[in-house]
């Protein structure tokens, strides 16, 4: 059983998701806002092409942050099962990884 934390008050929490039909193969890719009391804020899915699982949790996770600096969102915890997905947005930046330009993020380096 999993269970899900809400976030602090006056946050939000984003909760992310990508998975391909193989490696590579048909992706897709979802994240949904909820806040304090567990509403659903914002809901995004996406079809990814065809492309790596972890292509598709990075699309995921940039969708989302992109979502929330357009919607001037300033309190956001963002989470993710990935953790390959997770050290690479939460490390030091390394633009020679194959998947350096999914770490873009509303125009900047997410850092």
């Amino acid at each position: 059983m999993v269970a899900w934390d809400p976030p602090p008050p006056d946050w939000l929490k984003l909760n992310t998701d990508g998975s391909a039909a193989g490696n590579p193969g048909t992706a897709g890719f979802r994240g949904l806002f909820r806040d304090s009391q567990g509403r659903s804020i914002i809901g995004f899915m996406r079809n990814g092409g065809h492309t790596t699982a972890l292509a598709a949790e990075l699309y995921a996770i940039r969708d989302g942050l992109n979502i929330a600096v357009s919607h001037h969102f300033h309190n956001v915890i963002a989470e993710t099962d990935c953790q390959i997905a997770y050290l690479l947005f939460s490390g030091a930046p390394n633009m020679f990884h194959p998947c350096s330009t999914l770490l873009w993020v509303a125009g900047s380096f997410y850092r």
